[in-house]
């Protein structure tokens, strides 16, 4: 566990790509029980990601190869950090199909 610096830091907003999922449900619900994290948002399928991502500090993915493509290109567009935790197949082979 990592302790914060300072009391008076802010919650980390996370937004969430894949959380109807196993592993982005589990992301969620921590989130929502830890006081250093804000969960700003989430969203199953890809596609342009909806304005609450523009209230997060980061995303975190456990979506599909496919789905994370896009997230990843929009969150580069947000200059947004993107974790994927995407375990579904090969990314880089969807990415250079």
């Amino acid at each position: 566990m990592v302790k914060m610096t300072s009391r008076a830091a802010s919650p980390l907003g996370i937004f969430v790509c894949g959380e109807s999922g196993r592993m982005g449900s589990r992301v969620a619900e921590l989130a929502r029980r830890d006081p250093r994290f804000r969960l700003a948002g989430g969203l199953d399928k890809g596609g342009k990601l909806p304005p609450a991502f523009g209230k997060a500090d980061a995303a975190i993915d456990f979506s599909t190869p496919e789905a994370s493509l896009v997230f990843a290109a929009e969150a580069a567009r947000a200059s947004k950090p993107i974790v994927v935790g995407t375990t579904d197949g090969n990314v880089y082979a969807v990415a250079t199909s």
